[in-house]
């Protein structure tokens, strides 16, 4: 098992509103808006899936909301393993900076081959902080 930490990022919105918004899959529909390699977008409550092109090969991504503590954190699960046999784990964590505003971190376990996991690490702890960029965009811009 390999721990990825995302970059942490801060949101101009007040810890509550972020919990709320990001702890409902429904919520993140503007996501595919911010890449074009994101392709069948599905979204409920607790469940999110979609194709993401990644190096030339498309991966399909099935994810579930797992664990929720208010204003804490969202602990979300893959039901499928990706490219070679992946699967993860990821917490996002929310700090309150103040009244309009709080920050979120993702720390990421991933399981699959080792091998794989060291060839790989850089694009995956890319993909993690752009996902974060997007997570950052959709937020700020929707909340």
């Amino acid at each position: 098992m390999k721990q990825i930490d995302t970059k942490t990022i801060e949101l101009n919105k007040p810890v509550e509103a972020v919990f709320y918004a990001l702890s409902d899959f429904s919520n993140l529909r503007a996501l595919p808006q911010q890449s074009d390699k994101i392709k069948n977008f599905q979204s409920s409550y607790d469940n999110l899936s979609f194709s993401v092109e990644a190096n030339g090969m498309n991966a399909d991504i099935e994810l579930k909301i797992t664990d929720r503590k208010p204003f804490d954190y969202i602990t979300i699960m893959s039901t499928k393993e990706v490219l070679g046999g992946f699967s993860f784990a990821m917490n996002f964590m929310f700090s309150k900076l103040s009244e309009t505003s709080c920050t979120m971190q993702g720390k990421c376990s991933v399981e699959g081959n080792s091998m794989l996991l060291m060839m790989f690490k850089k694009q995956i702890e890319n993909a993690l902080n752009q996902l974060m960029d997007g997570i950052k965009k959709s937020v700020d811009g929707q909340i």
